[in-house]
């Protein structure tokens, strides 16, 4: 049974959040909405259809974004940065997001220790390559490094710097800043 607070009334229209996200992040796959305490809510949409409505395959349920609830939310659009060199190697180097974190404050990945380091280099490769590099951001003094989290306004910041587009939610609409 689904409660009526996830489906509308009419049971005709679904609301996806049940919160106000903090940041909205969007990807070559889709996007992702960041909210307090870690939690996030990933899926296909773009800026330009995020609030517009959609079928689900499964049944007719109409899905729909509450605009007024993402009112004034920042977001970040990846997509044409990730397609520049500058962009790609970001992708590794550059700080995860804390959007609870007050600016200026940086959430250091603590250690590696033995157990974490050994973990890392007996994965794929990715993560050890990940920790390869975060090692080398604090070796050369580096405020963050590639498994530290900034907040939103140094995210957003870093990731202007190199190509992508970032802006606020206003009136329904992603209004970029310049």
């Amino acid at each position: 049974m689904i409660s009526e607070n996830f489906v509308g009334p009419l049971f005709n229209r679904v609301s996806l959040f049940d919160k106000k996200p903090k940041l909205i992040v969007f990807h070559r796959s889709g996007y992702t909405a960041h909210f307090s305490s870690g939690h996030h809510q990933t899926g296909y949409d773009t800026p330009e259809s995020f609030f517009l409505p959609s079928k689900w395959w499964a049944h007719d349920w109409t899905t729909t974004r509450d605009a007024a609830q993402c009112e004034g939310v920042p977001w970040v659009d990846l997509r044409k940065a990730v397609e520049s060199e500058s962009g790609r190697k970001w992708v590794y180097v550059g700080p995860l997001v804390n959007v609870d974190l007050p600016i200026g404050e940086v959430d250091r990945l603590t250690g590696p220790d033995a157990l974490m380091a050994v973990a890392f280099s007996q994965s794929s490769g990715e993560f050890a390559t990940l920790l390869a590099l975060h090692a080398v951001s604090r070796n050369k003094g580096e405020v963050a490094g590639p498994l530290d989290g900034v907040s939103i306004l140094e995210y957003c910041d870093g990731w202007k710097n190199h190509g992508a587009d970032i802006g606020f939610v206003n009136g329904g609409e992603f209004v970029k800043i310049s």
